[in-house]
């Protein structure tokens, strides 16, 4: 985990802007963790540099805290957090910063441009990562001969691409061979590049620490004014089971037949956690026994399941919600009109966890809680204007509905967002059932398509052109 001046890119709403991690909490809450609703710029397994969304913000104390200068930038870490580095294979692997020493190579990037995705050949790339996918792709003697005898641990990628041009025609005969082949050109073609680090301090610290989740990739840019790949050791991996979970479980209970170890949110758990998590709950049974709150629990990989009593708890009663918000108000001293328990009660939408951090954030602002405040820390649109813009796509006023669209994007709103509270008021409104069914086979559609990546503005445009569409022709 990082320190929370460390500046990160994140997207919200379809803008960019660069932000760090004590701005992001201060919105969603000073909990251990809290969900998130931003992208975050990140990287693919081809070595694409891309915004991904992020799903949890993290924090934890620490005692000790490493100072990493690098070339271009400084960053402060825990002992215990992951950088990602190139191995000589060519694959994006974690390092901890405990492992880490000056001369070592941290992966950063050059002049990323956001508007247009360009690629550059720029840059630097580890000796030992080129000098091996050469050698499984021409063979051991090419590549002397064209590298010769390499001090270096780092070299430019116009030197490789120079040494690729010299060879001319390759013959790539093996499935390995054309794998190693289409990894290098990536690499060189990728904005990636590697500088050093200069130096290394560790000091005492005794503060919080913060760490962010992304699903399917599990990195993400953060650092000084030229950021360095990091990797996000939220204790939701492989090795949190196998040390702190394991040796919790292996304890001998006292005055008790077994111990309980709770786990909130096991679905964020990767799926090596949960495999190895399986293994600890059937060594350890007699001993301890293990409670798991889910948000999904497909989530959850089968042989888990299987060991569980399931139960499915409904989402709370807007009136719970509001009474509990409302104590809590009376008891923090925080004036709360009816119309923001209102928005809270809406944006909560059964989550009382999301209620009471709501709060939490719009009480940092001041003692007076307004709707509009709600509204603006959670980016979340009024359920007057969602209503509206499908009113005016339902009549076929596609202009009308497209500038509401645009102002609530303007807003910051996500497209997520904005999808699912579309899908809330679709299923009040009072329409036919067919055309209910279409509009909503439609929105997810929508969705899954936004979710792979597709243009999320695009998306929405023809999705309230296709609700305009079939206004038509009923």
């Amino acid at each position: 985990s990082v320190a929370p001046e460390t500046p990160l890119l994140v997207r919200e709403g379809g803008k960019i802007k660069r932000t760090n991690f004590a701005e992001l909490a201060s919105r969603y809450g000073s909990g251990k963790y809290a969900r998130v609703h931003f992208d975050v710029l990140s990287i693919d397994r081809n070595y694409e540099i891309k915004f991904l969304q992020a799903s949890h913000i993290f924090r934890h104390k620490v005692s000790k805290i490493a100072e990493i200068r690098y070339e271009g930038g400084r960053l402060r870490a825990s002992l215990s957090h992951s950088v990602i580095v190139l191995d000589e294979y060519g694959n994006l692997i974690p390092k901890k910063v405990s492992e880490l020493s000056a001369g070592d190579l941290l992966i950063s990037f050059q002049s990323y441009n956001f508007s247009s995705q360009s690629q550059s050949s720029r840059g630097f790339l580890p000796v030992k990562t080129v000098v091996h996918l050469l050698e499984c792709i021409i063979g051991r003697r090419s590549v002397l001969h064209h590298f010769g005898d390499v001090g270096e641990i780092r070299t430019k990628k116009e030197a490789v691409m120079r040494i690729l041009s010299d060879i001319g025609d390759i013959s790539v005969s093996s499935r390995i061979q054309h794998e190693k082949f289409v990894k290098l050109v990536r690499l060189l073609r990728s904005m990636l590049s590697v500088v050093f680090i200069e130096r290394i301090d560790v000091r005492d610290y005794d503060d919080f620490v913060y760490d962010i989740s992304v699903p399917g990739s599990e990195m993400f840019w953060g650092g000084g004014d030229i950021p360095v790949l990091l990797h996000n050791s939220d204790e939701r991996g492989i090795d949190t089971v196998r040390t702190s979970i394991k040796n919790f479980a292996r304890s001998v209970p006292l005055n008790a037949p077994f111990k309980i170890i709770f786990l909130d949110e096991a679905d964020a758990l990767t799926h090596d956690a949960q495999s190895a998590l399986r293994r600890t709950m059937e060594q350890y049974s007699e001993i301890c026994r293990f409670i798991f709150s889910v948000n999904l629990s497909a989530k959850l990989i089968e042989p888990i399941q299987s060991r569980c009593a399931i139960f499915r708890f409904r989402p709370l009663s807007d009136d719970a919600i509001a009474r509990r918000i409302r104590y809590i108000a009376e008891q923090e001293g925080l004036e709360l009109t009816d119309e923001a328990l209102n928005a809270i009660v809406f944006v909560a939408n059964g989550d009382m966890r999301r209620a009471i951090n709501t709060l939490q954030s719009a009480a940092a602002l001041g003692m007076r809680i307004t709707a509009e405040m709600i509204y603006e820390i959670t980016a979340t649109a009024r359920p007057e204007q969602i209503e509206f813009l499908l009113r005016k796509a339902l009549s076929g006023d596609f202009t009308t509905a497209l500038r509401k669209l645009d102002e609530l994007r303007d807003e910051g709103i996500f497209a997520d967002e904005i999808l699912a509270q579309m899908h809330r008021s679709i299923m009040r409104m009072k329409i036919p059932a067919e055309k209910k069914v279409e509009i909503l086979n439609r929105i997810g559609e929508t969705d899954f398509r936004i979710a792979e990546g597709a243009n999320e503005n695009i998306q929405l445009d023809a999705l309230i052109a296709f609700i305009c569409l079939i206004s038509e022709e009923s």
